[in-house]
């Protein structure tokens, strides 16, 4: 929870989602190689600006989930199931282990359902 200048109650402003792609702003910063808790509002403002531009955001979304394959050593031509467990690191972030993400993977499955909507989306 947070409580900004006019004492109003919020979430930290670091957790909050931008853009086509819905990333957090601690998330692009952390990509970004930037010290979200070193950053003061204006530049996370900033930084929440340029996610709402979609090449940006998408950009720096594809960043972020070669991270995710990278942080599960997963293969340069993914599988559907690699796929599934980047979906759900996606969702869930780098703190579960492996096992755990195996156990629920239910943003993940999201994605491999909708994976040929995804692709027609990109021109695959």
């Amino acid at each position: 929870m947070y409580i900004d200048n006019n004492w109003t109650i919020t979430l930290q402003p670091q957790k909050t989602s931008f853009g086509f792609v819905s990333m957090q702003v601690r998330t692009a910063a952390k990509t970004m190689g930037l010290d979200v808790a070193k950053m003061d509002i204006s530049q996370l403002r900033r930084l929440a600006s340029c996610l709402e531009k979609d090449a940006y955001n998408i950009n720096l979304a594809a960043m972020h989930l070669r991270e995710l394959a990278d942080y599960d050593k997963l293969p340069l031509n993914l599988s559907m199931d690699d796929i599934r467990i980047i979906g759900a690191r996606y969702n869930r972030g780098t703190n579960p282990d492996i096992e755990s993400i195996k156990k629920d993977t239910r943003y993940g499955d999201f994605i491999v359902k909708n994976w040929s909507h995804f692709r027609r989306l990109v021109g695959r």
